[in-house]
């Protein structure tokens, strides 16, 4: 009679132990700790424990996991596992984390290959658009062992990932799937939930418009219904009519987004991704004109000079419709117009020079202006000192 085998180990040795101790606390120092653990069936067995603990903090170390990216070696079960419970549950929160992180995993790029053209009987160059095929994590748990793969960690995983990519591919489907349900069966929570998603984009996941269209949900979201592209199963392109800089605000579900201005309003002042903030004054400009319009005068100098270039723009347009500008102190003027954008600075120069009266700039001011780098300023500071 063959012996019964003896189930798989839920913890490998004192390490464990000490990461568990990390989760009871709610240490920050936990997810860390457990990127580094590389036991696939002991990161299995903690999956469950992990998503059904209901402290706060268990649930904040859940969200900072997830949020990190997909690279930490042998976490495939884990995050399987962590994924199917949230799908499930029905968990907006976690499945919004989901959607941007499986948006990441998958990065094509631009190249050129051979192709025979008949009437010509040569062959020819095309470009093409293809996923890179090492982008895999090794599944070897022999190429995780000893002092090499500890000291060369980042090295090992850097442009790597779990799964290979045609799960990728499926996993950010299968994330978008959640969201296209939760628009059908539950509207009410659509919006919120796409909208915590769009939050954890960021410009280093756009950094041009091959890697927008990488975004496989965040595409779905705000260009579903766009003529200029089209959707296959590995990604999204450029439809053959269509060019990327056609793209205008056709999200899935409009007319739950026109609603109320309210949530594309927050996305415009504090999503991270600046096509996230484009479609989102877009579709105010489009929709709901008068949100902007109610911005106080006060809320438009600060955009002026937030580190959100949409919210710029938006500002000095509006500044050079309304009235008003004249109540805002010199000393006000002086301080945005040295802390500007280098490009809005000839726009916010002549708004100063309209709203301001030269006498009520001091010697000392003019002076200061007049000897700044910027060619503006140093006009602005002549023309109050002449």
């Amino acid at each position: 009679m063959a012996k019964d085998k003896k189930p798989p180990p839920t913890n490998d040795g004192p390490a464990w132990e000490q990461l568990r101790r990390l989760f009871q606390v709610g240490s920050p120092e936990f997810v860390e700790v457990l990127r580094q653990r590389v036991s696939a069936t002991t990161l299995a067995a903690f999956a469950e424990t992990w998503y059904t603990d209901t402290r706060v903090e268990a649930r904040r170390l859940l969200f900072a996991y997830i949020e990190r990216p997909f690279n930490a070696p042998r976490h495939e079960p884990l995050v399987k596992r962590l994924f199917k419970f949230a799908d499930n549950a029905g968990d907006d929160a976690v499945m919004a984390r989901f959607l941007a992180g499986l948006d990441r995993l998958v990065r094509r790029k631009r190249g050129t290959a051979s192709v025979w053209d008949a009437r010509s009987r040569s062959m020819e160059q095309v470009e093409v658009i293809y996923t890179p095929p090492d982008t895999t994590l090794s599944r070897d748990d022999r190429a995780y062992a000893g002092a090499w793969f500890t000291q060369n960690r980042e090295k090992f995983t850097k442009g790597r990932f779990l799964f290979s990519v045609p799960t990728r591919q499926y996993l950010r489907r299968r994330a978008w799937r959640y969201f296209r349900r939760l628009g059908k069966k539950h509207p009410d929570r659509y919006v919120p939930a796409v909208c915590t998603a769009l939050k954890l984009y960021t410009d280093a996941d756009v950094p041009d418009a091959l890697a927008l269209l990488d975004n496989w949900g965040l595409v779905h979201v705000l260009f579903h219904h766009s003529p200029a592209l089209e959707s296959r199963p590995t990604g999204w392109f450029v439809s053959p009519t269509g060019t990327i800089q056609q793209l205008q605000p056709e999200p899935m579900y409009r007319q739950l987004w026109l609603r109320s201005p309210e949530p594309i309003f927050d996305l415009l002042v504090n999503a991270k991704c600046r096509p996230v903030c484009l479609w989102a004054a877009k579709m105010l400009k489009q929709h709901f004109p008068q949100r902007i319009a109610q911005v106080s005068l006060d809320e438009l100098l600060d955009w002026l000079v937030s580190e959100n270039a949409v919210l710029n723009d938006l500002a000095i347009e509006a500044l050079e419709r309304i009235g008003g500008l004249e109540a805002v102190p010199v000393e006000k003027w002086l301080k945005l117009i040295e802390s500007a954008r280098p490009d809005l600075l000839d726009r916010i120069c002549e708004m100063v020079a309209r709203a301001v009266k030269p006498e009520h700039v001091s010697f000392t001011d003019a002076v200061r202006l007049a000897m700044q780098r910027p060619v503006p300023l140093a006009r602005l500071g002549m023309a109050f000192l002449q």
